[in-house]
C-alpha cells in the first residue's frame, strides 16, 4: 500500500489479505518499510505508538495491522476483518481436549479508545491491553 486509501496498491493488498482470511490462510508481508519515509516521521508531541506517529503512512499500515488468531482452541471455521470498521469476526468449533485459551492479537493502533468484545454464551474472555491480546476460554 502506498498510503492512499483508494489507490490500486492499497485496494489490491486489502483484497489479497481478505481472501487469505476467508480461506483461513496465514500470511506475511515483507515488501514495505513504513518507517523510512521522512513524511512518516512522528510529529511533535507523538508518543511513537499511535496513529499520529505514522503520519501519512496510516492508510498503508492499517491494511496490515489486523486482528488475527494467534492460537485457536479448536478448528477455525470463519474469519473476517473489516479495515474500515476495525471489526473482526471469528468462528471456530471448540475442541474440548484443548485447555489453552484462544488468543486473538489486537493491534491497538485501531483502537485508541478501546474496543468491544462479544463471545457466545459458553465462552468467557479477558482483554490484556499490555500484550494487545484477547483470550477466550470455555466456561467451567
Amino acid at each position: 500500500p502506498d498510503g492512499r486509501k483508494n489507490s490500486s496498491d492499497t485496494v489490491m493488498c486489502e483484497t489479497a489479505l481478505n481472501l487469505a482470511d476467508q480461506h483461513l490462510a496465514s500470511w506475511t508481508y515483507w515488501d514495505s518499510d513504513f518507517s523510512t519515509d521522512p513524511a512518516a516521521s512522528p510529529p511533535h508531541g507523538s508518543t511513537g505508538s499511535d496513529r499520529l506517529s505514522l503520519g501519512n503512512k496510516w492508510e498503508g499500515v492499517r491494511v496490515f495491522a489486523r486482528c488475527y488468531p494467534q492460537f485457536t482452541a479448536g478448528t477455525p471455521t470463519y474469519l473476517s476483518w473489516s479495515v474500515d470498521s476495525a471489526a473482526m469476526v471469528m468462528e471456530f468449533k471448540i475442541d474440548p481436549s484443548v485447555t489453552q485459551p484462544t488468543v486473538i492479537v489486537t493491534p491497538m493502533l485501531h483502537y485508541p479508545d478501546g474496543f468491544h468484545v462479544s463471545v457466545s454464551g459458553n465462552l468467557k474472555y479477558r482483554i490484556d491491553r499490555g500484550e494487545g491480546v484477547v483470550r477466550w476460554w470455555r466456561k467451567s
